[in-house]
């Protein structure tokens, strides 16, 4: 995996969308851990105009979900299914809701249940936000970040935002997200490279007056997953942490071994219970699971920097083991991620 320069302009913002929400199939999106990264391809238009430093709005079809600063993006290689419809070969491929047919080609009309599957090869880019992330469900509303988009498309899932027109809205509902942002002149809409002195030089610091403890309680137990998802993975496997044995239950994280795309997903089978360090490992592919022996293994980068005495651990669990087809799946990409 390599990382991709920082372009030379100011800071953007971006509405993203997460949970494959946009109407036609061949924009299927990477799920994500929505609080970490926001993944995306070469084929997603604007992808060239993100930048490392811009802000990301990360939202679903009915709501915002939070916000964060684009700490880093790296770029690797994968693979991706393009739907095309089987009478014209056209990729724009409409899903059909409580109709006879799954599907409609919204070029040529036709109806049908199987699209023809074609698998590309293709540049995925991993955007990460650190420890940057806000939630923010109830700071503003989907219509006032449409309105401000300049150039809005339901169908696109980047598309750059004019962050001016909602800053003052948004800092009032959630005051935490000044820290996100550089210099007002920075800012920009309109995709235009802009050199100030000043560029990427954040706020001062100013302490916010009020009582914030519900905002940092809500940001943990974002961060350690559905309560019903892990409830489940405790009843299975006890109440600690599967590699480390931590029981201190308040830096135990549900962690998904298939990234989470929707509720069925949240199958006990596809989770594991680990502390909050060895979770961001696992997701980031520094940290795999052997899927016949349930051993771990870690990355040189991590071994080099206190997890040697992890290393060769077997995972705990009893007569219910992870799901191995999710596990096999992972230890490829941690496979990947060695020879990268």
């Amino acid at each position: 995996m390599s990382k991709i320069a920082k372009k030379s302009q100011g800071q953007q913002a971006w509405l993203l969308i997460v949970n494959n929400q946009t109407d036609y199939a061949e924009h299927l999106s990477y799920a994500d851990e929505i609080s970490k990264v926001y993944q995306y391809n070469n084929f997603v238009p604007n992808h060239k105009q993100i930048s490392e430093g811009d802000i990301a709005l990360v939202r679903n079809k009915n709501k915002l979900i939070g916000i964060a600063k684009i700490e880093s993006i790296k770029e690797s290689q994968d693979t991706r299914k393009r739907f095309r419809c089987p009478s014209c070969t056209k990729t724009n491929i409409k899903t059909l809701k409580n109709k006879q047919f799954k599907y409609k080609c919204a070029k040529c009309g036709h109806n049908f249940n199987e699209p023809d599957i074609e698998i590309v090869n293709c540049k995925l880019y991993s955007a990460y936000f650190g420890n940057s992330f806000l939630p923010a469900e109830e700071a503003i509303s989907i219509e006032t970040l449409q309105k401000a988009c300049p150039k809005f498309n339901r169908q696109l899932s980047m598309q750059l935002l004019n962050f001016k027109q909602i800053e003052d809205a948004l800092l009032q509902n959630l005051p935490e997200a000044k820290q996100l942002i550089v210099k007002d002149n920075c800012i920009k809409a309109d995709n235009k490279i802009t050199e100030t002195e000043n560029d990427f030089i954040p706020y001062s610091y100013n302490p916010i007056i009020g009582d914030r403890r519900q905002l940092v309680i809500r940001q943990i137990l974002a961060r350690q997953g559905q309560p019903q998802f892990r409830k489940a993975l405790q009843d299975l496997y006890g109440k600690q942490c599967m590699v480390s044995r931590c029981q201190l239950l308040d830096i135990v994280e549900a962690a998904h071994i298939s990234p989470y795309r929707g509720i069925e997903d949240n199958h006990p089978e596809n989770g594991l219970l680990l502390r909050v360090d060895l979770h961001t490992l696992f997701d980031l592919d520094l940290m795999g699971i052997h899927p016949e022996s349930l051993q771990v293994s870690f990355h040189p980068t991590a071994l080099v920097n206190g997890y040697t005495i992890l290393e060769g651990k077997k995972l705990l669990c009893h007569n219910i083991k992870p799901s191995k087809s999710a596990l096999n799946l992972r230890w490829n990409k941690f496979n990947r991620r060695l020879k990268a």
